[in-house]
């Protein structure tokens, strides 16, 4: 994630392939390198709330087990901030190959 402004409230929702089912199961409260979020793991997404982020650049990172083989279609990313909702991004989607 590139933030060119502090931000307060914001939600990451990661939605993965069909094929990937998340490696941590359980939610809850997460401080890696200096970045605090909330982590809601769901069966379809991987939501992330964070009461603050500032400028900068910051890296989420989530294991996922891939389940079965086939191609497949990954779902977005998407960050938007709570309270000015029309401050919004998304990723691409990517075509996943699992033999």
């Amino acid at each position: 994630i590139h933030v060119d402004r502090d931000m307060d409230f914001v939600q990451v929702i990661d939605r993965p392939a069909a094929c990937m089912e998340p490696g941590t199961v359980l939610s809850g409260y997460r401080y890696v390198n200096g970045l605090g979020y909330y982590r809601v793991v769901k069966d379809a997404s991987v939501q992330y709330f964070m009461d603050a982020l500032r400028k900068g650049t910051y890296h989420l990172e989530m294991e996922y087990t891939v389940t079965r083989s086939g191609a497949y279609q990954s779902g977005t990313a998407l960050i938007q901030s709570s309270y000015a909702p029309d401050r919004v991004a998304h990723t691409e989607s990517i075509r996943v190959q699992v033999k």
